[in-house]
């Protein structure tokens, strides 16, 4: 069930909200919008007055943009005629903090814009706290296009681990409401126990009243490519998959199966870690 959703937001991104907004009216869900203003600690280096003066301004500053970006994104949440809150932290580690963890493990849906592959825009930075921090599913809206925020058809990325159990699980709302699902998994060869997962999986769909269908996709390619042509091909609307790595940044998001998908997509993706 979806009640509360945290979008993340930066100022330069653009697609997490409309994205948020959407999901929160088709749901009946309240939204929060979270800005994170990053900045070494005030006191980590010894500087001259004159000096502290302006990083201080400079933080003043950065807060009160903050701010305003958050509460504007309120404004329109509320005269769309949703619940709206919004928060503003400013964290000192890039890497770490319980200001954030406390607000993301306290809803049931984080959306955030897609990464950019051509540089860092500030949400960016935060995007391994959001997947490993929070126990929450993050779902990244691709910066490109209108992606629909309607999702009639569904992929469900399956690897047998428990990322891949746990993204099916986190996107049973979604999935109750699609026209098509279908779980797809991405082999180099023959699987001999393809059929016994493949009516697990289903049966275990049908007993929350999903109807599904399981595909086995030959790996020709890398399993990105393959995963994302198949997508578009049969007109995805969402592409559910785990986190792949214990660190998902440092990991899979600088390598692997996950970064490749999130440098290309061009449909939501439902990350779960």
């Amino acid at each position: 069930m979806i009640k509360h959703i945290v979008v993340v937001v930066d100022g330069v991104g653009r697609a997490a909200e409309p994205m948020a907004f959407a999901l929160a009216e088709q749901y009946g869900a309240r939204v929060t919008a979270l800005c994170i203003v990053v900045g070494a600690p005030l006191g980590f280096f010894v500087q001259p007055p004159d000096r502290l003066d302006l990083a201080t301004a400079d933080r003043r500053d950065a807060l009160t943009k903050a701010q305003d970006l958050a509460e504007g994104i309120e404004r329109r949440a509320r005269a769309a005629g949703l619940q709206a809150s919004s928060v503003v932290i400013c964290r000192e580690d890039p890497v770490g903090d319980e200001g954030v963890t406390e607000v993301i493990r306290a809803c049931d849906l984080i959306v955030v814009e897609q990464p950019d592959p051509d540089g860092v825009r500030p949400a960016d930075m935060h995007l391994e706290t959001l997947l490993v921090e929070s126990g929450r599913p993050c779902l990244l809206v691709p910066y490109a296009g209108k992606p629909a925020s309607r999702f009639r058809a569904i992929i469900v990325a399956w690897d047998g681990g428990v990322s891949a159990a746990r993204a099916l699980a986190d996107a049973m709302p979604f999935l109750h409401r699609a026209a098509r699902v279908e779980i797809v998994q991405v082999a180099t060869g023959f699987l001999p126990e393809g059929a016994r997962i493949e009516a697990r999986l289903v049966e275990h769909l049908g007993a929350h009243g999903v109807s599904a269908t399981f595909r086995t996709l030959v790996r020709t390619d890398p399993f990105g490519e393959v995963i994302l042509s198949h997508a578009a091909d049969t007109e995805t609307d969402l592409l559910v998959m785990g986190a792949y790595g214990h660190s998902p940044l440092r990991e899979a998001l600088l390598g692997g199966a996950t970064r490749d998908i999130l440098s290309a997509m061009t449909v939501p993706v439902l990350l779960s870690h």
